[in-house]
């Protein structure tokens, strides 16, 4: 390989012993071999397949950690001081195999992870991936190949992958290509144009399964519903699922039912049960592919490198919900009814022998109580002025006689 390089010749003469002394460093780490997929892995959406896409070997260097790759690609003679070596291996698409037997193209988002031919892989989140600046990532798969024929500038779809790859590490890993690689400029304009559009939001879930996330013992929870592709297989642990809310029409474990169609859970014991749903559905460009070993407690190997998935492809994903069951509160005891008794007879009522107070005297002299009633002094008034009268006549006349 032929190096343009302004920096000194003894860097270059580094550069280009690294590259080829430790091919063990390589980039996206692809081991080729026949397909193995043990019985125990075979719920995994898709493997690793025997053979690659498009893609060319290369090698080139690391930025410190200190750098930041949204502050745009190295300038042609940057000083590699602090960057470490990275060594020529395999860039480009590599191609998985889906348990339906379709083929998936997918990038490495994990240049220090290796992957091999029989290794299995599920759909998963970005935030699982634990990868940065994913979203410009996106904007990669979007706009470039095998999406697009861009670059246009490559001289053929191997050069195109690799330009591409180049820029996804740039951002994941923050890759930087020999200032000489036949890719650079490549790589530099592709990365600079996606810092300048900005990045892209994650796809949204292709499966979903919503219902509550937790239920009594006993009783019927939900209603669920899966939603994504067109039926889904359903599986419960901990419980039984129903297709009535009364709990009288069970579903049998591995049976299909509608996308969309709402069903029950009944879980028997306390603890943590599992619903779980697949389905066949067409998982966007974008996807993050994450290792499904076949036991997560003691995966062989330890790990394997992140993809993302660079052309839409139809897969059987899985999806699944905990459910905490917990036992009903005891319903409150009765209060007991009090005993009948026997009432207590009243006594009769006394006489008293307290004499009465009497009434306070109003303010002022009282006026004598004569008994007589008030309509019969004045008839008494006029009685005793009739005799009076009466007196006086008779005395009158008899002083004539006289």
């Amino acid at each position: 390989m032929r190096i343009r390089c302004l920096r000194p010749v003894s860097l270059l003469v580094t550069a280009l012993l690294a590259l080829c002394l430790f091919p063990g460093t390589a980039s996206a780490r692809w081991t080729p071999g026949p397909p193995q997929l043990p019985a125990s892995d075979s719920q995994a959406a898709m493997v690793i397949a025997a053979d690659v896409g498009p893609g060319q070997t290369f090698g080139g260097f690391v930025a410190p950690a200190s750098f930041d790759p949204l502050s745009g690609y190295p300038a042609p003679g940057y000083d590699t001081a602090g960057y470490t070596v990275e060594g020529a291996g395999f860039g480009g698409v590599i191609y998985g195999t889906s348990s339906t037997g379709a083929r998936l193209d997918l990038y490495c988002v994990d240049l220090k992870t290796s992957t091999e031919t029989g290794i299995p892989y599920d759909p998963g989140t970005w935030s699982a991936t634990e990868v940065p600046n994913l979203g410009h990532v996106m904007r990669i798969l979007s706009q470039y190949y095998p999406a697009t024929n861009q670059p246009a500038a490559a001289a053929n779809n191997s050069q195109r992958a690799a330009a591409v790859q180049a820029a996804i590490w740039f951002f994941s890993d923050r890759f930087v290509l020999a200032t000489g690689d036949p890719r650079f400029a490549l790589t530099s304009a592709i990365v600079n144009q996606v810092i300048a559009q900005g990045p892209q939001t994650e796809p949204a879930a292709a499966l979903t399964l919503d219902g509550p996330d937790s239920a009594l013992t006993g009783e019927i929870a939900g209603p669920y519903t899966v939603r994504g592709g067109t039926t889904a297989t359903l599986t419960a642990t901990g419980g039984q699922l129903f297709a009535d809310s009364a709990g009288t029409q069970p579903i049998a474990d591995g049976a299909s039912l509608a996308s969309g169609t709402p069903f029950w859970f009944r879980p028997t014991a306390p603890g943590t049960d599992r619903i779980q749903a697949s389905a066949a559905v067409a998982q966007p460009v974008g996807r993050a592919f994450l290792y499904a070993p076949a036991d997560p407690a003691d995966p062989d190997p330890v790990d394997a490198q992140r993809l993302i998935l660079a052309q839409s492809a139809t897969v059987t994903t899985r999806i699944e919900l905990d459910v905490t069951a917990t036992t009903p509160s005891p319903s409150p005891s009765p209060s007991p009814s009090p005993s009948p008794t026997t009432p207590t007879p009243t006594p009769a009522p006394t006489s008293s022998t307290t004499a009465p107070t009497p009434a306070p005297s109003p303010t002022g002299p009282a006026l004598p109580d004569t008994g007589a009633h008030p309509l019969l002094l004045p008839a008494v008034l006029a009685l005793v002025l009739c005799a009076t009268g009466t007196g006086a006549l008779l005395l009158s006349r008899r002083n004539h006689r006289h």
